[in-house]
């Protein structure tokens, strides 16, 4: 695991600005998800900073995701650690943040398939096919949805490859445990132009994707 100055100074930035985070009883101090691309200058920005301000219509369901983070629904912030998780990754991806900031591609992708679920499984039988990546390994499993917004994951371990003998750092950790949790206690889903909603368990967050365009 690369430790250096480099990094310590990226967590201590993330973790000043999750200090200056709004509480729902101030929304006049809101601070909306656009102004994350105007922090062009913070050493954050390259694998944390999305453009969240596209309009149009909705794209279709089906299709390839990147996860954001988890935004909260009052005041529109998101919460620090996803961000905490990818820098913490940049550290030891192929040769540390030094060498690789400009060449870090990483995306916490969320493959979901029109393919029917081929093989005799209880719990993926006659649902489609979804991949899905984490720091800390993929996920291959399933999802169903209908036209009204309702939407499950199946997020079981035995759905999931890690790799043998890899680095595990707490922030991706803790990251992983969050999403898989979010995910297998998803309720309903919107889409608006190029983002994708999902609405969990939560009263105070849900997750944002964006589209996931390939290189």
């Amino acid at each position: 695991m690369v430790r250096n100055t480099a990094f310590l100074v990226l967590l201590m930035l993330v973790f000043s600005c999750s200090e200056d985070i709004s509480s729902p009883g101030e929304p006049e101090e809101m601070e909306g998800p656009a102004e994350v691309e105007e922090t062009t200058e913070d050493p954050a920005y390259p694998v944390c900073g999305f453009d969240l301000d596209q309009e149009g219509d909705p794209i279709p369901l089906i299709g390839n995701w990147e996860f954001v983070g988890f935004e909260h629904l009052e005041t529109g912030n998101f919460y620090p650690y996803t961000c905490t998780a990818r820098l913490a990754h940049l550290t030891h991806y192929q040769g540390g943040y030094d060498n690789r900031l400009d060449d870090y591609d990483f995306p916490l992708y969320l493959k979901l398939m029109d393919q029917e679920w081929a093989e005799e499984d209880q719990a993926c039988q006659g649902r489609f096919k979804l991949e899905s990546r984490t720091h800390l390994g993929v996920l291959h499993s399933c999802f169903s949805y209908d036209e009204q917004g309702a939407i499950e994951f199946e997020v079981g371990l035995p759905y999931w490859d890690f790799p043998e003998g890899g680095t595990i750092i707490f922030p991706e950790e803790s990251h992983h445990i969050s999403y898989t949790e979010a995910l297998k206690n998803a309720v309903y889903f919107e889409i608006d132009a190029n983002r994708l909603y999902v609405y969990f368990d939560s009263e105070d967050y849900r997750m944002v994707f964006l589209e996931l365009k390939e290189n």
